[in-house]
This record gives C-alpha cells, structure tokens and sequence, in this order.
C-alpha cells in the first residue's frame, strides 16, 4: 500500500470513528448515517473509495465463514455500503471499523512483523518494559520510542506504528502515569479477525 491510499483511508477511518464529533449536519436512516454531501470528507477525491464502496454490498465484504456464524438478516446483507444521493451521502453504521480493518488486510505482512516483535519483548521483558494479560508496558516514552526506532525506513511498518499511535485505535496510548501501554491482546483478536472479511472483492 503506498502512502496516499493510507491516508485516504485513514483519513476516513478516523472521521467515520470519531467518538467526539464536532460535526452534526447528519441523520440517521435505518441502517444508515447520512451526511451532507458537502462535508470535509466527503469532497472531491476523498470521495473516490467511497464511491468504490458504493458499489458493494455489505454481504459481499463479510466472508461466509463469519456471516455463518454471525446469521446476519437477508436486509442487512443486501444492503450496500454506501448510497450516494443528489444532497447527502449514506453510510452503512460500522462502515470506520470496516474500513480499520481493510487498512490492516493491506498491512496485513507488517501486522505479522509487528506481533512478533511484541512476543519477542514480552519473552526479554527487563527492567522497565513489563506485561500482564493483556498489554505490554513501556515505563517511559523514551524506551519506547528508542524501541520503535527499528522501523524507522519501513514504509508499512511506519504506516501501521501510525494507525496505533495516531489515530483512534487505542492500541497503543499512553496513561496518566505517563507508561506507554500497548494493547497486544487487542492487537491478536485483530489479527485473527481478518478472516471475516473478503476484501478481495476492492483489489
């Protein structure tokens, strides 16, 4: 995945997710939320994935595996992603998440990379990197950012330290103490996840 195509996805990744929404021109519509057509991020070519998008339908991106298991309504599979009308653009409810995780299909080799890196460090822990059940500590800034430095000059590995760090993932943050906490357990179940999607159908 180069560069721009993370952006544009994570760019409405981020705007589909954002839980503290300073933007309220939009409604909901059944399965839908529906923006004015002229929001920020629904303009010009930030409009191009969607249109993409709008084309497919919901049961189509979910693999049989996970609709088999999840037994979703014949209303809910036929739906389509997106709907494009002459003053507003309906999204499917879901739709950031799904887009996350499209994000980490294409990112799928330096998500690998990346877990076993973090099971490297939880096998070597010492000193001020420490775990639990679920995440993996770093006592301070610094040592995690001295450690993130290895993929430093990896394309995807910075796009993917990107996502965790920037944006709304919560995967990796930082707390009150001022620890940098990742979410490896989260990390796994995303990893495992993957498989119910069929993200084939956007290549």
């Amino acid at each position: 995945m180069n560069k721009d195509l993370y952006n544009e996805l994570q760019f409405l990744y981020v705007s589909l997710t954002e839980r503290f929404s300073k933007y309220s021109d939009y409604h909901y519509d059944g399965l839908y939320k529906c923006y004015n057509g002229k929001y920020f991020f629904l303009r010009d070519e930030k409009r191009e994935f969607l249109k993409k998008l709008s084309t497919i339908k919901i049961g189509e991106i979910y693999s049989s595996k996970y609709k088999g298991e999840i037994g979703f309504p014949q209303q809910y599979i036929n739906s389509f992603l997106v709907m494009f009308h002459e003053d507003k653009v309906c999204i499917i409810d879901g739709l950031g998440q799904i887009i996350l995780y499209y994000i980490l299909f294409l990112l799928k080799l330096e998500l690998e990379a990346f877990i076993n890196e973090l099971n490297d460090v939880k096998e070597r822990l010492k000193g001020f990197i420490t775990s639990d059940e679920n995440f993996i500590y770093f006592d301070y800034v610094t040592f995690f950012e001295n450690w993130a430095k290895k993929f430093k000059g990896n394309k995807g590995m910075e796009m993917l330290m990107n996502l965790f760090t920037k944006t709304n993932s919560n995967i990796i943050t930082i707390s009150f103490s001022g620890k940098i906490e990742i979410n490896f357990s989260k990390i796994k179940e995303m990893y495992s996840r993957l498989e119910y999607f069929n993200f084939t159908i956007l290549q």
